[in-house]
């Protein structure tokens, strides 16, 4: 596995093409937010290989943290850290509302639902589908939430 995503890295490395400067005050493409395949894939050390699950158990976290409407994460009471990527873009999800999940068990998976609360009681979000769990670090949470403009107190 660990194979297979250093030959991602490295196609994505060669296949990308380099930036330039701009010129003449022409917004340069630095200046984009980054995505999240391109925070989770740097720096490429040992640290940056993903482990991925489809589900984790309740007990393992205890904060959920809305990022935007595509991301959530999951902060575990051992300082891991879940990325999810929701299926789609779930409307009305913001990142001051509270989840909401319809559960089977003691875990919660990929294709679970769930919904975002209003704290004032109106204005939910619509039914949102969770993705799989990525675990990441601290850091990379931190360029996440600097790419989507989301800031550190934003906790739910």
């Amino acid at each position: 596995m660990r194979y297979v995503m250093l030959i991602v890295a490295l196609m994505v490395v060669v296949l990308t093409p380099p930036r330039y400067a701009a010129d003449d005050g022409e917004a340069k493409e630095d200046d984009q937010p980054l995505d999240v395949e391109t925070i989770l894939a740097n720096p490429l050390d040992e640290d940056a290989y993903r482990d991925s699950r489809h589900c984790i158990s309740t007990t393992s976290f205890d904060a959920v943290e809305i990022v935007d409407e595509s991301i959530v994460l999951f902060h575990g009471r051992r300082g891991n850290i879940w990325l999810n990527r929701l299926s789609g873009r779930c409307r009305g999800l913001r990142w001051d509302m509270i989840p909401s999940f319809q559960t089977h068990g003691s875990r919660v998976c990929e294709r679970d639902r769930f919904r975002g609360r209003s704290r004032s009681g109106f204005d939910d979000s619509m039914n949102c589908i969770l993705g799989k769990f990525e675990k990441i670090d601290e850091g990379q949470v931190e360029s996440l939430r600097a790419a989507r403009g989301v800031g550190a107190d934003s906790d739910s």
